[in-house]
C-alpha cells in the first residue's frame, strides 16, 4: 500500500489520534520565515501544518492541516485547503464540503493533557493550535518531532502562546521523543545559564548595539528638531516678505483696497 493509498485508508475509517504514524518523524509547521526550510520532499517525514500555510507558496506539501477555530471564522478566512488534496483536515467538527475533514479529538486529548488532573483546580492548558498538534504527535508514537516556521520572538499574543507550546514539547522530550527546534526560533532558548553565568558575550553585544541605537535615533531626533526649526524660520521670512508685498500694493498699487485679500 502507497503512502497516498494509506492516508485515504486513514480518513475513510475515521482518524485515530492513538494509531501509530504512518512516519517516525513529523514537523509541526507554522508560517514564519523557517518554514520554508522544512523537509517537503523528504519521504521520512509526515508535514503537519496550521491552517495558514495553506496560502504560503513555498509550502508544498502537507499531510495534515489545523484549522482549530470556529466554522465562521475558517470561512472568512478562506483558506486554500485544496491545494493538498490528500491532507486530512483537523477541525472542530467534521465538515461535508471537505472529504478528509476529521472532528479534533478534543475530548481524548484533554483528558490525557488536562494540568492537575485529579485535583479540584485541574485545568486546560492549550494556547494555540500548537500544543494541539504537538499533543497529536505525542499520541501518535512519533519518534522525533520538527518545529519549522513556529519562531514566536515578539507580538503580544506570542507572550501566552510560547510557554504553552515549551510545555507540550517538554513532555515530548521527557516521552523519549527528540524534539529539533529551527534555529531562527527563540522556543527552547536562553542566552545564558542561570546561576553559573551572568550574561553571554552574545547578550553584552546586543545590550551594546541597543545602546547604539538609542544615541544614533537621538542624533538624528535631534537633526529633525533642528531641521523643522530651520524650515520654519524660513516660512516666517517668506511671511514677512509676503506681508511686504501686500503692504507695497495696498499702499501704492491704486487697484487693492486695504480689506483686500491678496494670496
Amino acid at each position: 500500500m502507497t503512502v497516498v493509498e494509506q492516508k485515504k485508508s486513514k480518513v475513510e475509517e475515521g482518524f485515530n489520534p492513538f494509531k501509530i504514524a504512518i512516519k517516525k518523524k513529523v514537523v509541526i509547521l507554522g508560517t514564519a520565515p523557517s518554514c520554508k526550510d522544512a523537509p517537503f520532499g523528504n519521504p521520512d517525514f509526515d508535514v503537519w501544518g496550521v491552517a495558514h500555510c495553506c496560502f504560503l507558496k513555498e509550502v508544498s506539501r502537507l499531510d495534515a492541516i489545523f484549522e482549530i477555530h470556529t466554522k465562521d471564522i475558517w470561512e472568512k478566512d478562506n483558506a486554500p485547503f485544496h491545494r493538498f488534496p490528500n491532507a486530512v483536515l483537523f477541525l472542530q467538527e467534521k465538515d461535508a464540503k471537505f472529504a478528509n475533514s476529521q472532528a479534533y479529538p478534543l475530548k481524548e486529548i484533554r483528558d490525557i493533557y488536562k494540568v492537575n488532573k485529579g485535583f479540584e483546580y485541574e485545568a486546560d492548558y492549550l494556547s494555540s493550535s500548537l500544543p494541539y498538534m504537538v499533543a497529536m504527535a505525542i499520541e501518535n508514537k512519533y519518534e522525533e518531532i520538527h518545529i519549522y516556521g513556529i519562531h514566536l520572538l515578539m507580538d503580544e499574543e506570542y507572550f501566552y502562546q510560547r510557554p504553552c507550546l515549551e510545555y507540550y514539547l517538554g513532555i515530548a522530550r521527557g516521552k523519549g521523543i527528540k524534539v529539533y527546534v529551527h534555529p531562527a526560533a527563540d522556543i527552547l532558548k536562553f542566552n545564558y545559564l542561570y546561576g553559573w553565568q551572568d550574561m553571554t558575550d552574545q547578550t553584552r553585544k546586543i545590550r551594546d548595539r541597543i545602546n547604539e541605537f538609542n544615541t544614533r535615533m537621538a542624533n538624528l531626533q535631534a537633526q529633525l528638531n533642528q531641521g523643522t526649526a530651520q524650515l520654519q524660520a524660513q516660512i516666517n521670512q517668506l511671511q514677512g516678505a509676503k506681508e511686504d508685498a501686500m503692504y507695497f500694493l495696498r499702499t501704492f498699487g491704486g487697484e487693492s483696497k486695504k480689506n483686500d485679500v491678496i494670496f
